[in-house]
């Protein structure tokens, strides 16, 4: 005798019956479906969304339990009503080992989380485990790097590595994977949210990421939830960026181009940290700030060169340049001539 356990995959919709109010028509179903697998079963309902079934095996269990999954896979197909995950142990000789291998059929289950819905997970022993449990501390460190430094596409990527690595992951590591995506949730509502004032106005952000993270059954919904709050955020934060902070930068430079400006002034100026303004700037600009700062500055000793008589060490200092030299190479890189060849070509 084996011992198998049904979890519906979704909660059961509004527009269906109510599992309690039709527990002996569920039980039925599986009472079938089981039947035509050739698998005589005893089959009650457990709880709400929970049925587990007695199933003799005639046959030698690896052949039965093969069939069993060919027709299980078909169960969503068959059933009028929400799909199923499923999970099998045994077999048991007695009521001992029968209790057992119900115990370790609602264990198994749970690897439907990595599986997704439908899944059919059979019990084969104690899972391997490492010396440890998974041990998610650097990703989560690397997750509050990459939102604080507005680096969204790398913390996409992130939880696509650390969920493309699900078949190194036991049963006991989904509460830790949860806890991931929840402190990255966490991370990017509340820097959006300080970052665009707007923001809080927007309903996708006023949701409790614990609550969606906990009621998510698979991981690969929590990462389909998690890439569009990413792609979300990464929308208002660039849209916030264009809408005034960086008109203030561009003003600012303009202003002060001549003078020795840093990263940390701009990125003051602009009211986030120097990372996540230097990717801002770029997806802006196309350019990092000081490629941006250096065509400004050469644009501007083009115009003195061309309507002026001042001095090559003159220009270079007005423009931002200590050394004049320095800046002969630097205009000679971008343009391709020395200053005073433009001079003479240009007037």
């Amino acid at each position: 005798v084996w011992c198998i356990v049904f979890s519906q995959d979704a909660p059961v919709r509004g527009d269906q019956p109510q599992p309690t109010a039709s527990g002996a028509e569920w039980a039925r179903q599986l009472t079938a479906l089981l039947s035509e697998a050739q698998l005589p079963a005893i089959v009650c309902v457990v709880t709400d969304h929970i049925a587990a079934a007695l199933v003799l095996l005639k046959d030698p269990p690896q052949e039965a339990a093969a069939r069993f999954a060919r027709q299980a896979k078909l169960l969503p197909g068959l059933s009028a009503g929400p799909s199923f995950s499923v999970g099998a142990a045994g077999p048991a000789a007695n009521a001992a080992e029968l209790a057992l291998a119900f115990s370790h059929a609602c264990g198994v289950i749970h690897r439907r989380f990595f599986l997704g819905p439908g899944a059919v997970c059979f019990y084969s022993g104690p899972e391997a485990r490492a010396a440890h449990p998974a041990d998610f501390r650097e990703e989560a460190r690397l997750v509050q790097e990459l939102v604080q430094g507005g680096e969204l596409n790398r913390l996409k990527a992130l939880m696509e590595r650390v969920c493309a690595q699900r078949d190194r992951y036991a049963v006991d590591d989904i509460d830790q994977l949860r806890r991931l995506f929840n402190i990255a949730a966490e991370a990017l509502i509340h820097h959006t949210q300080i970052c665009c004032p707007c923001a809080a106005e927007l309903q996708v952000l006023d949701t409790n990421p614990l609550a969606v993270i906990g009621g998510m059954s698979f991981l690969d919904d929590l990462l389909d939830w998690l890439r569009g709050l990413i792609d979300t955020c990464h929308g208002l934060l660039q849209r916030a960026a264009g809408d005034g902070n960086m008109r203030r930068v561009f003003t600012y430079i303009e202003q002060n181009y001549m003078h020795n400006l840093t990263l940390n002034s701009i990125s003051e100026v602009a009211g986030f940290s120097p990372n996540y303004f230097c990717n801002i700037f770029k997806e802006y600009t196309g350019k990092s700030v000081s490629a941006y700062l250096t065509d400004l500055r050469i644009q501007h000793a083009k115009q003195l060169l061309t309507a002026t008589n001042k001095s090559i060490n003159l220009i270079a200092e007005e423009v931002g340049y200590e050394s004049s030299s320095y800046f002969i190479k630097v205009f000679k890189d971008l343009t391709g001539v020395t200053p005073n060849h433009f001079r003479r070509v240009n007037r």
